[in-house]
């Protein structure tokens, strides 16, 4: 029969204060059963080249991307949904383009490249999304324009959180619409709210915005705010 104080260890083990050896097995039968550990969001910094929407390089591959921030060091894999993405190494700067062959999740986007960077499908056929999360979009002092979609390529945007996109450059944040009936670039909400704020300019041109949150979207900061689409917000079809 257990004694009182080995009866009170058992109970102290169910309520969570198991001993430092006991957490070790618990971890290592989670280990043994596939249970996977949380994975760590990662910074990943842009180092591809391409300059225009024909040349643009591939978010996919992973060697145009570096972990760390002045270059060199290639990661696994390109950033993911947890991850932050910088535009572009501190040795890599001028006009990028940064292209898309299928939906591209990330969790925030971080400028500061001093010439332009831009984001398009591989094709102008292909109808992919930049999804973004909770990080939203930082475009700091002294960065380029930043535009996703060409009038010839699309640049979906989809929100996949409420968040805030900030430009604070004395230069443009833009989503490109298209001439082409056939393109029809959307910014889809979602259920959720996009913060615009900051010193610089904001251009919503995309050619449609869907969304179905209550309030879609909040102004703050000095920068305009500029849409130059058809707004459906209210219905996210």
């Amino acid at each position: 029969m257990n004694s009182p104080t080995e009866l009170r260890s058992v109970a102290l083990r169910c309520l969570g204060y198991a001993p430092a050896f006991a957490l070790g097995w618990l971890v290592a039968v989670g280990f043994a059963f596939g249970v996977a550990a949380p994975a760590n969001a990662a910074n990943l910094y842009w180092s591809g080249t391409g300059t225009a929407q024909g040349t643009s390089s591939a978010w996919a591959t992973a060697a145009n991307w570096s972990s760390a921030a002045t270059s060199g060091t290639t990661p696994g894999s390109a950033p993911g949904a947890l991850d932050t993405a910088f535009f572009n190494t501190t040795t890599n700067t001028g006009t990028r383009y940064v292209s898309q062959a299928g939906n591209v999740p990330i969790n925030g986007m971080v400028f500061n490249n001093t010439g332009e960077t831009g984001f398009v499908n591989a094709t102008g056929a292909n109808n992919f999304q930049w999804q973004i999360g909770a990080g939203g979009i930082t475009v700091n002092a002294g960065a380029g324009n930043v535009i996703f979609g060409t009038g010839a390529r699309r640049g979906n945007v989809t929100l996949t959180a409420s968040q805030t996109w900030s430009n604070n450059s004395g230069n443009t944040l833009s989503t490109v619409g298209s001439t082409n009936t056939n393109y029809n670039p959307q910014l889809d909400l979602g259920a959720n709210t996009l913060t615009v704020s900051g010193s610089g300019n904001t251009e919503i041109g995309s050619n449609r915005i869907t969304g179905s949150a209550t309030t879609a979207f909040i102004k703050n900061g000095t920068g305009k705010l500029t849409f130059n689409s058809t707004v459906n917000v209210g219905a996210s079809g």
